[in-house]
């Protein structure tokens, strides 16, 4: 990690105190977006520097994102002062020249959910990679991805879901799957006139926290509510 040290060595803004707070939690393996940006990184390695000179406490990060060639690899740096808190973000190897010696203060950073009970993997367990199932395809007794421009080129035979603690420790998230198709399982819906409950509503897909309210009829005999219902 020398590398990612003496590359990213010159902290100058002051983020947020989330971004603190989230590098802090982060491990090898997580997937993370920083500053909205549409790319998905991997952290692959966490260095921690304690009692330094210039700073209380340094965190470096090295992040991978997958490209169309060798992988792009990044540097995170986060550095805790006595007063005030730095973290920057440089891309340290690219094959795209546009984004070559690229650096950023880093105003935002979000951490990707990626603890699903049940996922989707190679039926002959030789993936490297796991996914989020179709919801749709689930509904149809299929083993899909969510992810279809993925999957585009494989048939629903050898996909199975399965429980991820099943697999093997080499396996990693589908970064697509778990960042625009990650579930969301919103509280009961219930008719707003009789209080009879409705349905438990469970969305996937793009922008699923977007849904902000459901059209309902309500079931109830002697209820006549039609409309919609705030989540």
């Amino acid at each position: 990690m020398s590398t990612t040290e003496s590359t990213l060595d010159h902290c100058t803004v002051g983020p947020h105190d989330g971004v603190q707070t989230t590098v802090a939690e982060l491990s090898e393996g997580d997937l993370v977006v920083v500053n909205d940006t549409r790319r998905t990184w991997e952290v692959t390695d966490v260095v921690d520097q304690s009692d330094r000179e210039d700073a209380q406490h340094r965190r470096v990060l090295r992040l991978r994102a997958s490209a169309s060639g060798d992988p792009d690899i990044a540097g995170l740096v986060s550095t805790v002062h006595s007063n005030h808190h730095d973290c920057r973000f440089e891309i340290l190897h690219t094959d795209y020249w546009y984004l070559e010696d690229h650096t950023e203060s880093v105003e935002a950073i979000e951490h990707l959910e990626t603890t699903s009970e049940w996922v989707v993997a190679s039926r002959s367990g030789d993936g490297v990679v796991y996914h989020l199932p179709d919801p749709i395809a689930v509904c149809r007794g299929d083993a899909r991805p969510a992810c279809h421009e993925t999957a585009a080129a494989y048939s629903n035979s050898e996909w199975r879901i399965v429980v991820r603690h099943l697999l093997q420790e080499v396996q990693r998230p589908c970064k697509e799957c778990f960042r625009r198709h990650r579930p969301r399982v919103c509280e009961r819906v219930q008719c707003p006139d009789c209080d009879r409950l409705i349905t438990t509503p469970f969305f996937q897909g793009s922008h699923p926290e977007l849904v902000e309210a459901l059209v309902v009829d309500c079931p109830a005999d002697d209820c006549e509510f039609s409309g919609a219902v705030s989540l």
